[in-house]
């Protein structure tokens, strides 16, 4: 919210102001920045005097709605609500919460799991604030900053699960975190697709494609200076806090460890020739599709809608024989998807290739991260998850240079399905081996014992 300080007509949502933290939120929203409107949100109607009296003498510019998170015709109305008395909003908050009632309680043991319970919690946890952005972003102004934040829980962090038990409540928080994350695929190319179409019709400007990839170029430089300024001191058993030291440390672990470095390396794999695509999509639509620099931003959007639906789905799954069984459907889409993409010479095909493509890629993703957790041991995790981070990232960056690089000499649409048909016959000639046979079958027992070695 700092960023909006001083902007005199911005206007606030808080979905979940009756709880403890969208309440904290609201009053610290009113006390601390200038709103022109500020909405809050209550489910609770016994409730709702105590919110009234926590936001104090900002009444005035406050107005509270009753939203039902369990239902999609309250956050419809809700939204409506909005636009009859705004012209725009700002700043969307999903605050609210679920971990149980008088009728539930947090799960500690697997036979206190009941299909209801789990239900409730995916639905005001994980699908209400995807429902509350459908229905809250058609209010954004597209020349104006707008922000949506989803307030989610440590809990819901897949590696960082010591403890167990709330099931329900991890899965969906969990579901929440990585919808976000797949959300901004959809959204971020929603945001600059007007932004292309603008500059392309102006003759005079500069190519708005080239442009939009520098402002992209910027961001990524500003989240390393940001990943950079965080201080945090390892845990784990290490004689220095020298990044290279502990960096080296994982390095001699990984390739130490044969069943990790065959997940790292196909994972490593899986980025290089599958996931290496942006480089060459200004390229691939303009020369193959017909398209202009907008439909860079669709053919996005596409592998945002995928990644979305890939990784509510696997949030919800608990079968670990059907995610093993997925982790190979998943890696044979994601060497189909783009050879279908580079065969492609029809706009409408090529946005279902790379719906399919972000499907394939962020299943494949997740649970391969999910799986080097579970077979790094406590001490040394970090490090791994670090040589991982920059094997991935690197050969990722390498590859997506390497095929803008070609692009003058190489068809890109026949550089995406060969790189594709290398990767599925990787996959197809390699499934038998005993790791990734074992992972393929969902043997959990024979993931989490390679942690031991």
């Amino acid at each position: 919210m700092k960023s909006l300080h001083g902007i005199d007509d911005a206007i606030l949502f808080i979905q979940g102001g009756t709880g403890g933290i969208g309440g904290g939120l609201a009053a610290y929203a009113l006390e601390n920045f200038s709103w022109k409107k500020v909405f809050v949100s209550y489910s609770n109607v016994d409730r709702l005097a105590d919110l009234k009296n926590l936001v104090g003498n900002k009444k005035n510019i406050c107005e509270f709605i009753h939203l039902d998170m369990e239902s999609d015709q309250s956050i419809e109305e809700a939204a409506n609500k909005v636009s009859q008395t705004s012209s725009h909003l700002d700043v969307l908050i999903n605050a609210g919460g679920f971990l149980h009632d008088s009728d539930t309680v947090p799960e500690k043991r697997l036979e206190d799991i009941k299909r209801n319970n789990l239900l409730k919690s995916f639905n005001i946890n994980a699908v209400g604030p995807l429902l509350m952005a459908r229905h809250f972003s058609q209010l954004f102004d597209k020349n104006r900053r707008s922000i949506i934040v989803n307030i989610s829980a440590k809990v819901g962090s897949i590696s960082d699960n010591h403890l167990g038990g709330w099931y329900s409540y991890r899965a969906a928080k969990a579901a929440l975190n990585m919808s976000t994350v797949h959300a901004t695929r959809l959204l971020g190319p929603l945001a600059v697709a007007p932004f292309l179409s603008y500059i392309s019709s102006n003759e005079n400007s500069i190519n708005g494609t080239d442009l939009a990839f520098s402002i992209c170029t910027g961001f990524y430089a500003l989240s390393l200076i940001f990943s950079l300024m965080i201080k945090n001191k390892s845990t784990g058993k290490v004689s220095s806090e020298s990044f290279f030291t502990g960096f080296s440390e994982g390095v001699r672990y990984v390739h130490s460890n044969k069943p990790i470095l065959i997940i790292i390396g196909m994972t490593t794999l899986h980025c290089m020739l599958t996931m290496s695509f942006e480089s060459v999509l200004p390229y691939f639509s303009v020369n193959k599709i017909g398209g202009e620099g907008l439909a860079v931003s669709f053919l996005m959007m596409c592998v945002g809608i995928g990644a979305l639906f890939a990784s509510i789905f696997l949030a919800g799954t608990n079968n670990e024989r059907l995610k093993g069984k997925l982790f190979y459907y998943f890696a044979i889409l994601s060497g189909i998807a783009p050879i279908a993409l580079g065969l492609s010479t029809n706009l409408y095909l090529s946005l279902s290739a790379t719906m399919f493509m972000g499907m394939g890629q962020a299943g494949y993703m997740i649970i391969s991260h999910t799986i080097i957790q579970m077979m790094s041991p406590d001490y040394v995790r970090g490090r791994i998850a670090g040589v991982y981070a920059m094997y991935i990232g690197g050969s990722m960056a390498l590859f997506n240079f390497l095929n803008g690089l070609s692009a003058d000499f190489i068809d890109p649409g026949y550089s995406l399905a060969i790189q594709g048909i290398i990767f599925s016959l990787i996959v197809f000639i390699y499934r038998n081996q005993n790791i990734l046979n074992s992972i393929y079958s969902g043997n959990t027992k024979e993931i989490t014992s390679y942690s031991k070695i």
